[in-house]
């Protein structure tokens, strides 16, 4: 999302979206994901990066929500506490407008909007999960493990009935460690070190 600036709306100065990118930058999503289920992650943030100016010019808000989801899912991924920060911040910001227009609280946009009642009441739950995942693996980055755990839980005990929400993205190992696993000393050490945090009562790994 590219707060500041107009929502998914129409404007006569806005380009027509054409059948190429209608079509390409879904699949170049796609892509992008199996590139960072493959643990190429470079790869993937850069095909993500390059996608935004054209995502822009076509004024998709769903497709920028989920390029910072992935985005922050690779951020997350490589502990780089930063721009999982930034990855919900333009999120966070996104939704809190459609959520507005749903709420008759932005009546002049409503008129503008391009999708339906029930198109955007779909995009506003999906990526409210995403960026709830983003948060929960925030909060155990940041060594709140025994919190993020809680998060997680509700996490995925919610179900939305929405048959196209997609299952909670798989990191490669468990985002949430608490103080019973095996791993917990080594990813207490790694977390506190990433934050320069004195080491906690288990010590080093």
């Amino acid at each position: 999302m590219h707060p500041g600036r107009r929502t998914w709306l129409r404007h006569t100065s806005a380009a027509r979206r054409t059948y190429d990118a209608a079509v390409s930058i879904p699949g170049d999503l796609e892509r992008a994901r199996r590139l960072a289920f493959a643990a190429e992650e470079a790869g993937a943030r850069d095909l993500l990066l390059s996608l935004m100016p054209t995502i822009e010019q076509e004024d998709r808000d769903d497709l920028m929500l989920e390029v910072f989801a992935q985005l922050g899912e690779i951020h997350l991924a490589r502990g780089a506490i930063d721009g999982v920060q930034e990855s919900i911040r333009r999120i966070r910001d996104c939704l809190a407008i459609y959520s507005a227009i749903a709420a008759g609280a932005m009546p002049e946009a409503a008129g503008q909007v391009r999708i339906s009642d029930a198109e955007a009441a779909h995009m506003i739950r999906r990526y409210s999960r995403r960026m709830r995942f983003l948060q929960t693996g925030l909060a155990a980055a940041l060594g709140d493990h025994e919190g993020a755990a809680a998060a997680l839980a509700e996490l995925e005990d919610a179900d939305s009935g929405d048959e196209y929400d997609e299952p909670i993205p798989d990191m490669g190992r468990p985002l949430v460690v608490g103080r019973g696993h095996l791993s917990w000393p080594e990813v207490d050490a790694e977390q506190r070190e990433r934050i320069g945090a004195p080491p906690g009562e288990d010590g080093p790994p």
